[in-house]
């Protein structure tokens, strides 16, 4: 629109990492899959019928699945959701199949049994979830 007198790629350099939000790779129960390799592979097999919800286009969650696509090499559909509650509803109800999602939102229905979980996109594992490993201990690159 104007002119810059500075290249807005070129001329600034990151100082800091604000934030880190890693994502928690979550299925619905009926996922037959036990770990994430079992996950990708079911994916891969079952492309034409997965359904994955995100909480909005270009998110971290919406990125994790793209990334999830290219691990299985194959694409399926996604869903946009408004938030990440009425997409997890969505889960626990078995209309969407699989989903990264934020661990604040979704742990705790981990912890209760209604969705499973398989890896930790982050570099280390959650202390409040010691048992899911992260993508790298998983065996996977996604």
């Amino acid at each position: 629109m104007y002119p810059l007198q500075y290249d807005v790629v070129k001329d600034f350099e990151p100082v800091a990492l604000l934030v880190s939000g890693p994502a928690l790779i979550i299925s619905k129960t009926a996922v037959p899959a036990n770990n994430l390799k079992e996950l990708i592979t079911w994916l891969n097999a079952n492309h034409d019928k997965v359904v994955q919800g995100h909480n909005g286009s270009g998110s971290v969650q919406h990125l994790c699945g793209i990334e999830l696509q290219r691990a299985a090499g194959a694409s399926w559909p996604f869903v946009p959701y408004r938030g990440a509650a009425p997409a997890l509803q969505d889960m626990v109800g078995g209309r969407l199949d699989v989903m990264c999602a934020s661990p604040a939102s979704s742990l705790a229905l981990v912890g209760g049994g209604l969705l499973r979980a398989y890896a930790v996109t982050g570099g280390s594992r959650f202390p409040t979830a010691p048992d899911i490993p992260t993508v790298d201990e998983a065996g996977s690159r996604v």
